[in-house]
């Protein structure tokens, strides 16, 4: 406990002295003195006296867990005694009862150098008549009861005209209360004693003007870089005033590591100041690295997470890397977490591919040996035969039924599609006009119902763009048949009679 500036070692007092300079403490709110008793002990600055015994106890104190007893009597001025630098205080406040109302004890004497010739600015004592009595040229009686508590302050001392204001128990008593003695220019001492057998109590002696209490929270002292902290002051203060325009118990966002101080400003203007320290860790900077940025459908893909200690993604995966494998284009999320615990995030989207639907047609289902027929490849966007071109077309010519593999890529993307091209030697087969003639197929194009009509006996096959047969069937002469539900697409109607034949290619669109 600190009772006196004085009493600090040389550098420490130094040290406050200055820390008192910059936050300009008005020159009045320096204490005297001041003492609790919650160390449970009587010590220096105190002088012990004589005639009394003086016992720091714990039982019924007036604030606190300790008060002062002082039993026993003594001369005037001859008690427990306390020295300190000359000053003119503005305020002073003690607790104080007794066990004896019916005799002069208890006394609270403060004054200068000649306190025991004037007998100090203040001499308060409780009297034989059941009162508190403060002493001057007229005096002033306060009504007691016995092993009851008062609270006693001293308000406006004022050093011009000598006055001062007593309340008891946070009630104004008398203003403009003469000095005891008006010739004092100062105060360097405290006297307590009794002049009668009794126990004195004393608890909270403060000679000059108190200081705000003042206790800071820190919601955050270590906080991650974005989030939120909340620095509070409280006590008896009527203002706070926090550095970095913080705002008493209002929460900020702080971008660095800081010490914030706050200065609380008492009802008498007297300051009291507190630190706190905001510690920021800054939170990591997560990135995502893809095996590739565009996959397929069907493929996988890798996405190693960077930046951080610990990571989560949103799929239910904790690891450093993920296989995906998604079907449409699709968003991943890591929430990567540093050794600090501070997160940071990062967001990646895999664009996904389809595969392209490859087609390809002929334009004949069926040549003879020696003809060509032209293959063409759809679906895609560039495409690769097994004949080494890149064509979109290809003119083939193959001496036996041939199957031709196309790859179509689209969005880097690949799919094949295999064609047969079928060969016949045509054998005694010959392309009849006479035939083309008396053959006839009709609407051409159609919605998916047509008529063959022939003049002539033939065998009729009808084939798809692929060289699939569809339809075998015989026309007798003369004879009409009306075909319907095939699907959408281009057809090959072959009619051949004997060593002849005619072909007609048929579109079916609805």
């Amino acid at each position: 406990m600190i009772k006196n500036l004085l009493d600090l070692p040389k550098k420490i007092a130094i040290v406050l002295l200055l820390l008192c300079s910059a936050i300009t403490f008005h020159s009045q709110c320096v204490q005297s003195f001041y003492d609790d008793f919650e160390t449970g002990s009587f010590n220096s600055p105190w002088l012990a006296g004589t005639g009394h015994t003086v016992t720091i106890s714990n039982v019924t104190p007036a604030e606190g867990a300790f008060s002062m007893d002082m039993t026993g009597l003594s001369a005037f001025y001859a008690g427990p005694n306390v020295q300190f630098t000359s000053s003119q205080p503005t305020s002073m406040e003690w607790w104080a009862k007794t066990n004896n109302v019916t005799a002069a004890n208890g006394y609270f004497v403060v004054g200068d150098a000649n306190i025991a010739s004037n007998n100090g600015i203040v001499f308060c004592y409780f009297n034989a008549t059941s009162s508190l009595r403060f002493f001057n040229s007229a005096g002033y009686n306060y009504a007691i009861t016995a092993n009851t508590w008062y609270h006693i302050e001293l308000k406006n001392i004022n050093w011009t005209a000598k006055t001062f204001d007593i309340y008891i128990n946070n009630v104004i008593w008398q203003t403009a209360f003469a000095f005891r003695s008006p010739a004092s220019t100062d105060v360097t001492q405290l006297q307590v004693f009794n002049l009668s057998s009794a126990t004195s109590s004393y608890d909270k002696i403060v000679i000059g003007n108190t200081l705000p209490t003042l206790t800071v929270s820190n919601s955050s002292p270590t906080l991650c870089a974005g989030s939120t902290v909340t620095l509070t002051a409280a006590g008896n203060a009527t203002a706070y005033a926090w550095s970095s325009s913080v705002t008493n118990a209002v929460g900020f966002t702080p971008t660095a590591t800081a010490i914030y101080t706050v200065v609380a400003t008492g009802s008498n203007s007297c300051q009291n100041s507190a630190t706190t320290t905001v510690n920021v860790n800054q939170s990591p900077t997560v990135s995502i690295v893809p095996s590739n940025t565009a996959i397929c459908n069907g493929s996988t893909a890798t996405l190693t997470a960077n930046g951080a200690f610990t990571y989560t993604w949103n799929t239910p995966s904790n690891s450093l890397s993920i296989v995906v494998n998604p079907t449409v284009t699709t968003s991943y999320t890591v929430a990567g977490t540093n050794t600090l615990g501070c997160e940071g995030t990062s967001t990646i989207s895999l664009i996904v591919n389809q595969i392209p639907t490859v087609t390809a047609i002929s334009n004949a289902s069926m040549i003879c040996t020696g003809q060509t027929a032209s293959l063409t490849a759809g679906g895609a966007t560039t495409y690769s035969w097994n004949t080494s071109s890149t064509n979109t077309s290809i003119v083939v010519s193959p001496t036996t039924t041939t199957s031709y593999t196309v790859t179509g890529t689209a969005n880097g993307c690949s799919n094949t599609f295999v064609i047969t091209q079928t060969v016949s030697n045509c054998t005694g087969l010959y392309e009849n006009e006479v035939l083309a003639s008396s053959f006839l197929v009709y609407p051409n194009p159609n919605n998916g119902v047509f008529i063959i009509k022939t003049e002539n006996r033939v065998d009729l096959t009808i084939t798809d763009a692929l060289g699939r047969t569809v339809k075998s069937l015989t026309l007798n002469t003369n004879e009409q048949l009306e075909v319907a539900g095939l699907a959408d697409g281009l057809y090959f109607i072959t009619a051949q009679s004997s060593n002849s034949y005619h072909k007609v290619k048929v579109i079916i669109a609805n």
